[in-house]
């Protein structure tokens, strides 16, 4: 990580800080709602307006407060808009998410700058490369090089790429061949969904390293295997739900409850039949239970004795934020994430794995984002 600092922004008092911070979540939320309503078969000139204006405003503000490299990055990203704005570039849903993309990763490094007074400045850098990538793009079509560098944000790595191979999932996600029979059920539930699968390897990632916090910290220990395994058959067991239950925006009937409920309940079931996983199935059948007694199936109050239901908990309401999902834009930036968590203490998740939760976060994803 190479600090990034502004000295001019950080002689600025902190009251002007903060109103130019809400500004720029302002125009995050106006463009996230423009891109909502935009669909490539018909491209509203007045929302590609608004979208620019959007962007436009993310840069001028930090032009207004001396982040210059902020600017310079943010310039060639609303040129990139203009152009689809103006015509001369044919607006596609993959290229709309990646500017979403951009200015969501750049959210969070504004906020750092604001709190702490510097910010990871490769990260910059790295964003500044896919722009140009996509900007520059006339051999590759817009379409596919917005896919593979919307794909590298995805992924953390920022590298253009058009997707993870399943073999590259394979090779990360099943050290144990037991683990073989599960991700390949998640694999083929979701094989039109390729978006799920990018979540399920964070998912899994997120999870082992909130376990391996959790017992550094003097918690009990916790077989990785099973964790992965109930991981695995989490996302297998989602694909029980109709799908447009699963992506519906509005609330849910009875009926569609007890639907989703049911996921649960076979995934634990599909689970206690293979001898050896008993703890994985706990661990699906408890994860949607809240420290308040409210969840379900079974209304439990208070901690309990699975940690990895907690850890399951944590990480799926993580990525149901952050990652990218047809029934909301793009993603919500990390420090949302993480607010709405920290909220939800000792009411849908206990206090003492809400701080292991931040401890990972702080110390594996603000200082080296990969989520």
């Amino acid at each position: 990580m190479s600090e990034l600092a502004c000295p001019e922004f950080a002689e600025l008092d902190d009251e002007l800080k903060g109103d130019f911070y809400q500004g720029i979540q302002e125009a995050i939320e106006d463009m996230d709602a423009s891109l909502d309503q935009l669909s490539e078969t018909n491209p509203n000139p007045e929302l590609l307006h608004r979208f620019f204006r959007a962007v436009h405003s993310v840069k001028g503000n930090c032009n207004m407060v001396f982040l210059q490299p902020f600017v310079d990055v943010l310039h060639h990203l609303e040129n990139i808009v203009a152009r689809v704005r103006d015509g001369e570039l044919e607006y596609c849903d993959p290229l709309g998410k990646f500017v979403q993309a951009v200015i969501h990763e750049i959210e969070p490094l504004i906020g750092e700058m604001v709190s702490s007074g510097v910010c990871d400045g490769s990260r910059l850098e790295q964003l500044q490369r896919l722009i140009d990538a996509v900007g520059g793009a006339d051999k590759v079509p817009v379409r596919d090089i917005s896919q593979q560098a919307l794909a590298g944000i995805l992924r953390g790595d920022y590298q253009l790429q058009s997707t993870v191979s399943s073999e590259s999932h394979t090779t990360e996600v099943t050290k144990d061949e037991r683990l073989q029979f599960f991700y390949d059920l998640a694999q083929s539930a979701h094989y039109d969904e390729p978006w799920r699968m990018t979540r399920m390897a964070r998912t899994l990632q997120l999870c082992q390293r909130l376990n391996s916090a959790w017992q550094a910290a003097g918690g009990e220990s916790l077989e990785p295997l099973q964790l992965d395994a109930a991981v695995l058959v989490h996302e297998f067991s989602m694909v029980l739900v109709p799908r447009e239950i699963r992506e519906k925006a509005g609330s849910l009937s009875h009926e569609e409850w007890e639907t989703v409920k049911n996921h649960v309940r076979v995934g634990a079931g599909l689970l206690r039949q293979i001898p050896g996983f008993e703890i994985a199935s706990e661990i699906v059948l408890r994860h949607h239970e809240r420290f308040d007694g409210k969840g379900y199936l079974e209304g439990l109050v208070g901690e309990g004795d699975c940690p990895g239901a907690w850890f399951l908990a944590l990480a799926d309401t993580f990525m149901a934020v952050t990652s990218d999902r047809p029934d909301r834009p793009y993603k919500k930036s990390l420090l949302s994430a993480v607010r709405l968590i920290n909220c939800e203490r000792d009411r849908q998740f206990p206090g003492r794995y809400v701080d292991v939760f931040n401890d990972v976060i702080k110390q594996e994803y603000l200082r080296n984002p990969q989520w």
